[in-house]
């Protein structure tokens, strides 16, 4: 398999996995997420974007939503608009405003807002 394919491969892969990430079973989509990664597929910021939002979701997901942004952190996501605008929205649905306001400071001293 050539380099485009694996690579055009691996753009379909992440897609049908973002799709999935919408239907509500958050903790087999965790498992899923993870697994993708061990097996080197990287998440791009659609995908972080799809697991915060499907975290947003479900009141027991939100520390894995946590988990999620700290991954986005790490991987240097953490500036991508979808991802802030899923964080926000998470960390909002759930209660923790001080979070989301920090999550959307980050954009405003960074001039991403």
């Amino acid at each position: 398999m050539g380099s485009s394919s694996a690579a055009d491969a691996m753009k379909i892969l992440r897609y049908a996995w973002c799709q999935r990430a919408c239907d509500g079973e958050t903790e087999e989509d965790a498992k899923i997420f993870l697994q993708l990664t061990r097996d080197e597929i990287k998440p791009n910021e659609f995908t972080f974007s799809s697991i915060i939002n499907a975290c947003a979701a479900h009141t027991v997901a939100v520390e894995q939503g946590r988990q999620f942004h700290a991954c986005a952190i790490k991987m240097r996501f953490n500036n991508a608009l979808c991802i802030s605008s899923a964080l926000i929205t998470m960390y909002a649905k759930r209660g923790n405003i001080e979070s989301a306001q920090q999550v959307f400071k980050v954009h405003i001293d960074t001039g991403l807002s």
